[in-house]
């Protein structure tokens, strides 16, 4: 997946954009540990674009998208339903998360600098759904010469860095709550 590249924009386009306008970027989205099943997931921006969106959720699917967003959003409404009654449609489930994360203001800004400094490099915005809760960490994906690596991590989580099927960085997360 070539996530480095600027999607439907020439080089003329965004040499026209100020640099808040367009940030390279990719979106991961993951159920946390022992999170219920959770249906009709989707999370909007305050001004109403799609971020992301999925039938269910569950442990083992994680949705990762690059070109969803283009620009930073201040934050993001993150609702999901419970599991809808046998033989109905997926989005009859009561509503049952309904959560708005504060996304720009948690990056700093030297991030955003570094990711825009170089080409090859994109924000990861990773999104953990929880039952309780929606957390944001993120970090810059950077191509390189033996392929891709994540640098300057931050947020409420970190996921453990496998190598050859074993943990050689455990994860964490902040039990803080957004």
């Amino acid at each position: 997946m070539a996530t480095w590249l600027l999607p439907g924009c020439t080089p003329a386009v965004k040499s026209m954009l100020r640099r808040d306008e367009y940030t390279p970027m990719v979106v991961v989205v993951a159920l946390g540990a022992g999170a219920r099943i959770q249906f009709d997931v989707r999370a909007l921006t305050l001004t109403g674009q799609h971020v992301f969106m999925s039938a269910s959720m569950n442990e083992r699917n994680t949705m990762t998208m690059a070109g969803s967003i283009t620009t930073i959003p201040d934050a993001v409404r993150v609702r999901w339903r419970a599991a809808p009654a046998p033989g109905q449609h997926w989005t009859t489930g009561a509503e049952e998360g309904d959560y708005t994360i504060a996304v720009r203001s948690r990056i700093p800004r030297d991030v955003l600098d570094y990711v825009a400094a170089k080409g090859g490099r994109a924000l990861v915005l990773r999104f953990r759904l929880k039952d309780d809760a929606v957390l944001l960490a993120w970090d810059v994906q950077e191509r390189g010469q033996y392929g891709l690596s994540w640098t300057m991590h931050g947020g409420d989580f970190k996921d453990p860095r496998i190598f050859g099927g074993k943990v050689v960085e455990p994860g964490w997360e902040n039990p803080r709550r957004p």
